[in-house]
């Protein structure tokens, strides 16, 4: 993993934490693109920062370290910039060109351009101009800037009024946008095509959110479904889709359950191949006056955010974002920076205001201090494959039984022995779209402790316990001699354990009911897994609190297990459980589905009797 130690105080504390993790292990993760010409970075900007022709700001690539080498190749990086067919000069073509070539060739930039007519107009009415006059313009911009880029955005949030004048009460309608990216698609096959590689054109970004009467006309997610059947049925290819996400207060959680959610309607319409672009996302830090408070605010949540999007991008079966292009680095002023219209968002601005550079409350630190962490651009064919072996029992997605609770759809009070200590009221499993782990939904269970001096214990029951309701797990042999069932679980709370019940041959009760060995949670509010090996006799126990007559012993290679219900118990405080993906890897660890590599030498100790299987357990890059 490639790191900058340099020797300034605002790198040092970055690289002693860099230098600890290389010394444990380094989990550098390739990442898979569809072209070597574009970025390995999931790390951009959105406005470079060029006034002059010719004159390009160099910071930017600074920041990206863009320049350098990761994996053998330029690291990179993504700029958004938007070029229209009309108005003044400076936002056509040929005044970007050598932007474009410059970030290209020199930067190793990836660019991304939002094609539009005009400012305030998009994508073009019919009433103003002719489709296939307007379509034939586009060809002309992409000829211009073909040999610096081949991504381009067909217009932004059409569902926001203000950005469709010229349409029918400023509505940009599905069908209309339909016809206009058919028109557009089929002349950029034609096009000029220069080194970046073929051209893509990318359904446009929706404002996210619900209806704003004189705002918003419609859904984001009602236009996106509606615009993305109306391109299907038109019979033209989508070639990829960008998505705007915001944090307006709820935080990392919100913010990726609002990426996601988006990515659930993509594959709802058969496109979980495609590739997608995060094209504008940010947390408001204020501007003028600075607010420290507000910029440190922002500063943790792009540490985090990014954190999340790469674990997000390396689980397998979840539909990836390629690159993303924080929205913004320029404030779009540079003589009077402070009164820009977005300096509370921009990135340059806040290098030299509020805290200062170097601390952990400063944007423009945070920023640098993801980017070297090396997070790799996303899967470009869109889906991350399931590895071979991986059987997903529970993940509660769309579709699955019990209205997406899966086998784990009964109150935290069935069955009626196994549970004591919360609220009986208050306590409750929901099924949440900021719990997914994988795919785009998971559990929520929220603990209420109701005083008991034990603290809590709850059974969290699979079907209703019995093997007739639940999936048969067969026990195979394995060429590494490790089957492994678990699941993937997130919480803040300290002190809380868990274990796995199991039911034997299709029998429950008595020497038929076994529990895997008691295993820590690890209390960080971050993702890990939890894992028993059906081929090792040391990693069951008998649960005789429960069974009577329980021997600890599960069956050999050729019988079977169903999953009971999971024991999950606390001291006495509260406590909120993130639940998702209980699956089984019959080739071994379920390491395989964090998208890292398996430790070198790693030995299966459970419950993180060592630090290393502590670490091995932790999907993210510390």
């Amino acid at each position: 993993m490639i790191r900058r130690c340099s020797a300034a105080a605002r790198r040092a504390a970055a690289c002693r934490a860099a230098a600890a993790l290389a010394a444990a292990c380094v989990f550098a993760t390739a990442p898979l693109v569809a072209s070597a010409a574009d970025s390995q970075s999931l790390a951009g900007i959105h406005w470079w920062g060029y006034y002059d022709y010719g004159v390009v700001d160099s910071e930017p690539a600074t920041l990206l370290d863009s320049t350098q080498t990761f994996n053998g190749q330029p690291y990179g990086g993504w700029d958004l910039e938007v070029v229209n067919t009309n108005g003044p000069v400076w936002q056509n073509a040929p005044f970007f060109q050598p932007l474009y070539n410059d970030l290209y060739q020199n930067k190793k930039i990836t660019p991304i351009t939002r094609v539009e007519y005009q400012y305030g107009m998009t994508v073009p009415s019919p009433s103003t101009i002719n489709t296939a006059t307007w379509a034939s313009n586009v060809q002309g911009l992409v000829n211009t800037l073909k040999d610096g880029g081949h991504w381009w955005q067909l217009g932004n949030e059409p569902n926001v009024n203000g950005e469709g004048n010229g349409w029918t009460n400023n509505q940009i309608t599905p069908s209309g946008y339909a016809d206009v990216y058919k028109q557009v698609h089929a002349v950029l096959t034609t096009a000029q095509v220069g080194a970046p590689g073929a051209h893509k054109l990318l359904v446009a970004p929706v404002s996210p959110g619900g209806v704003i009467p004189g705002t918003r006309w419609i859904s984001g997610s009602d236009w996106l479904g509606q615009t993305l059947d109306a391109i299907n049925a038109s019979g033209t290819p989508v070639d990829g889709v960008a998505l705007h996400a915001y944090d307006g207060g709820g935080g990392v959680q919100q913010w990726l359950a609002d990426i996601t959610q988006q990515l659930e309607l993509v594959d709802s319409k058969g496109l979980s191949s495609v590739p997608v672009f995060l094209t504008e996302w940010n947390r408001y830090s204020g501007a003028n006056p600075p607010d420290a408070a507000a910029e440190a605010n922002a500063a943790a949540f792009t540490r985090g955010a990014f954190a999340a999007l790469d674990r997000w991008n390396r689980t397998p079966g979840n539909h990836n974002v390629v690159g993303t292009t924080w929205f913004v680095y320029d404030s779009g002023d540079r003589n009077n920076a402070a009164d820009a219209p977005w300096a509370g968002y921009s990135i340059k601005y806040w290098k030299t205001a509020g805290n200062p550079v170097g601390s952990s409350g400063d944007l423009y630190t945070a920023f640098q201090d993801s980017v070297d962490q090396r997070y790799a651009a996303g899967y470009q064919s869109g889906t991350r494959p399931i590895p071979p072996g991986v059987n997903i029992i529970d993940n509660f997605e769309t579709g699955s039984p019990n209205n997406g609770m899966g086998h784990f759809d009964k109150a935290l009070t069935y069955p009626s022995i196994g549970w004591y200590g919360f609220d009986t009221t208050n306590s409750a499993v929901t099924r949440d779209p900021g719990a997914n782990y994988s795919k785009y939904w998971g559990q929520k269970l929220q603990i209420y402790w109701n005083g008991d001096s034990r603290g809590w214990l709850i059974r969290h029951a699979s079907g209703n316990t019995s093997p007739a309701t639940n999936v048969p797990i067969p026990i195979q042999n394995s060429g590494s001699g490790q089957e492994y069932v678990g699941f993937f679980l997130r919480t803040a709370a300290a002190g809380v354990k868990t274990q796995l019940l199991v039911d034997s041959n299709g029998s429950e009760g008595g020497a038929n009911t076994d529990g895997g060995r008691i295993l820590d949670i690890i209390g960080d509010d971050q993702w890990h897994f939890y894992q028993w090996n059906l081929l090792d006799p040391l990693d069951w126990a008998a649960q005789s609190q429960l069974f009577p007559g329980s021997d600890g012993v599960i069956p050999g290679v050729g019988g079977y297990v169903t999953i009971d219900s999971i024991l999950f118990s606390g001291p006495q405080s509260n406590a909120t459980l993130w639940f998702d993906f209980l699956g089984v890897n019959n080739n071994g660890s379920l390491n395989v589905m964090t998208g890292l590599p398996e430790p070198a030498g790693a030995v299966l100790i459970a419950g993180c009797a060592a630090a290393w299987s502590c670490r091995r357990r932790n999907y993210s890059r510390d």
